[in-house]
């Protein structure tokens, strides 16, 4: 954070748009807020009120097929693909017990688990930059700041309540993880936290082959594919292997 204090410190410009950048910040938050607020009521309950469509449309629902051992991916015509279950049956059994909230309860979960992982993001990346001397990309990180605060996707996650900054914050501790070669780690994030939800976000798994780092990568390939499979272990475990192996098996028709 010394990058950002030297930039305070260095341009009158840089203070005057970090400080407009957080009391935009603040009162779109506050906006969200009253609108999660206005959602929950039971007023808004009864009419039928959206708080997130991902939520009441994908995870909650799937939660609530594991608990009863029901048929998680649709059948058939796949024409509305947002009303399709698309992370494995790991997904719904693991993060259940949170999903399985009641709603007045989870919206203000989710919503401090993205701020929370908005800021992690920020200060992760920061430090990446910090520790393998990239001086002018820490530089230039600092200076965006004000941007990052105001960035729209954020906003849109933080209204939709998805996973997707969730999962971008996985994929940095595990690109963090690689570059450092803690074999654990990268191998908990990648194959534990990340693969039983978006696959395509493993990239770190070949930063190794491009940075020569053969024998690690090796290593990296096996500890990634063990910590998968205790993952799915651990659910066959949770939901019983019959019920369990048959939606694994929808799920890799879905993602074919």
């Amino acid at each position: 954070m010394n990058t950002i204090r030297e930039c305070w410190a260095a341009s009158k410009s840089y203070r005057a748009f970090l400080i407009a950048a957080i009391l935009f910040a603040l009162l779109r938050f506050a906006v969200q807020v009253s609108l999660f607020a206005y959602s929950i009521t039971p007023e808004a309950i009864a009419d039928g009120t959206l708080v997130s469509a991902d939520l009441q449309f994908s995870y909650i629902p799937a939660a609530e097929h594991f608990k009863a051992r029901e048929q998680l991916y649709l059948q058939g015509s796949l024409e509305i693909l947002e009303m399709q279950f698309p992370y494995s049956p790991a997904f719904a059994f693991l993060y259940g017990p949170l999903l399985l909230l009641p709603i007045e309860i989870l919206v203000w979960v989710m919503t401090i688990i993205h701020v929370v992982a908005y800021w992690l993001l920020y200060v992760l990346w920061a430090r990446i930059f910090q520790r393998n001397h990239l001086t002018k990309a820490e530089k230039l990180w600092a200076q965006l700041l004000p941007l990052f605060i105001v960035f729209t996707v954020f906003w849109d996650d933080l209204a939709l309540l998805n996973i997707y900054l969730i999962v971008a914050l996985f994929a940095t501790f595990a690109l963090e993880a690689v570059l450092n070669e803690k074999l654990g780690w990268a191998s908990f994030w990648l194959g534990a936290m990340i693969l039983p939800i978006k696959p395509h976000w493993a990239f770190a798994l070949g930063i190794p082959l491009l940075l020569g780092r053969y024998r690690f990568f090796s290593k990296l390939v096996g500890g990634t594919l063990l910590a998968y499979l205790t993952v799915v272990s651990v659910t066959i475990l949770g939901g019983g292997a019959d019920y369990v192996l048959r939606q694994y098996q929808e799920y890799f028709i879905f993602l074919g």
